[in-house]
């Protein structure tokens, strides 16, 4: 799931909250 909120928020440029609580930013 971490995986895949990553990589759809690097494609998408927004900023997604992982399943461990990181967010990550394109």
């Amino acid at each position: 799931a971490i995986a895949f909120l990553v990589s759809n928020g690097f494609m998408t440029g927004q900023v997604l909250t992982c399943d461990g609580g990181l967010r990550f930013a394109a």
